[in-house]
């Protein structure tokens, strides 16, 4: 999991850089980050009825051979020709679909494999290594990029996936019992009514995906900043992703020792206002020095770091908790698509907007911030009837 993350990290990074280096496109880098993204949104409802029907880590075994695959074929391309925009383009498509299989089986995997009282810690061990893959990233995809090229950059991708393909040969599938083997359509339709009947994925789906706007302009925006607003290295922009992976680690670890339960509500409001004031620090960049700006943009990316890791865990346990068994895959890979939405959407409308203006792309980041914040409040729900619903995620407790 971990080196498949650190390879997941390194692809939009790489991409960007592609954008901005050989096409001079932000606009481009939206396009790019949003395909990558988007299309397995859509493709979720399928998606988790197929890990459902063939199982968590046949899934996972899927996307990495997928990526791998893929992104080899990347790096052969000729990456400085503008005539390859289309192909690109296309090629992210299917990773974006790809992607969510490694995504949501291992997150509905880790349920299955631990007791309901350890939840917490192990969706910290799971934000913890999403955010070292961070901090391990996108620092080797800016660093390679900048010293040896685009193309060794994607061999490099391609590798780490191609490696962790391998580590899933010989990992067992969970005991899932004796399931019914409904038609795909129907079984993806069941998944998503039951999303759209669960007030808490409900409610989660609505706030997220709006705050996940604004992450998606600042994933863009920092890039841009550090490149073409400052003047600065393609080095930095890993760099400042990895002090984001830094704070994250550190609000897992910190919070995952602690019992959440009736406490995920409040996890979850306080990290969309972290969110929303990393967007609001970035606004004094465009008009500071190189030594200033680069300061304000790493304080940016430590306050969404620490926002990222209290919202894994907060959003991790309650969609665990509030989930039948047997509904895990669908739900998981419904719930994942519809909360990480927002995140495509504000890199496309985050690039178009930085080609325009970076400062009016960020005061629409904020807008967002505060919009998700009110919603999140409003919608998550409170009451002792959802604390007493929550389901049981294994009928024998060890």
């Amino acid at each position: 999991m971990e080196l498949g993350r650190i390879a997941q990290a390194m692809l939009p990074v790489a991409l960007v850089l592609l954008a901005i280096t050989s096409f001079a496109s932000p606009t481009l880098a939206g396009a790019f980050t949003f395909l990558t993204i988007f299309p397995g949104l859509l493709a979720a409802p399928f998606v988790g009825a197929l890990i459902d029907r063939f199982g968590k880590v046949v899934a996972i075994r899927f996307d990495y051979v997928v990526d791998a695959a893929l992104i080899a074929v990347i790096a052969l391309l000729p990456l400085g020709s503008v005539e390859i925009a289309p192909v690109l383009l296309i090629l992210c498509t299917v990773l974006g679909i790809a992607q969510l299989f490694s995504d949501a089986g291992f997150r509905s995997l880790f349920a299955d494999l631990v007791p309901t009282h350890l939840l917490e810690r192990v969706n910290a061990v799971d934000s913890s290594g999403y955010q070292i893959a961070l901090i391990a990233g996108p620092p080797i995809a800016a660093t390679l990029f900048a010293v040896a090229g685009a193309s060794v950059t994607f061999v490099a991708i391609a590798v780490a996936y191609g490696v962790s393909a391998l580590f899933t040969y010989g990992v067992g599938e969970p005991a899932r019992g004796h399931l019914k083997q409904a038609h795909i359509l129907r079984s993806a339709l069941e998944g998503f009514g039951y999303v759209l009947g669960n007030p808490v994925l409900r409610g989660m789906a609505i706030s997220v995906s709006v705050t996940g706007v604004a992450l998606g302009i600042v994933t863009i925006t920092v890039p841009v900043l550090i490149v073409e607003q400052l003047g600065a290295d393609e080095a930095l922009v890993g760099l400042a992703f990895a002090v984001s992976g830094v704070l994250g680690v550190a609000a897992a670890v910190t919070l995952g020792r602690m019992d959440s339960r009736n406490r995920e509500r409040l996890m979850i409001v306080g990290a969309h206002v972290a969110m929303t004031v990393a967007a609001f620090l970035l606004l004094p960049v465009a008009s500071a020095g190189l030594v200033s700006g680069i300061a304000w943009v790493f304080a940016s990316m430590a306050v969404r770091g620490a926002g990222e890791g209290i919202w894994d865990l907060g959003v991790f346990t309650l969609r665990q908790r509030r989930t039948d068994k047997h509904m895990m895959g669908r739900a998981f890979a419904i719930s994942m698509a519809v909360n990480y939405s927002g995140v495509p959407i504000g890199a496309a409308l985050g690039g178009w907007l930085a080609a325009q203006d970076v400062g009016l792309a960020i005061w629409v980041a904020i807008g967002f911030g505060v919009a998700g914040t009110i919603l999140a409040y409003l919608l998550l729900p409170t009451d002792k009837k959802a604390a007493a619903a929550e389901v049981s995620l294994r009928t024998q407790e060890p």
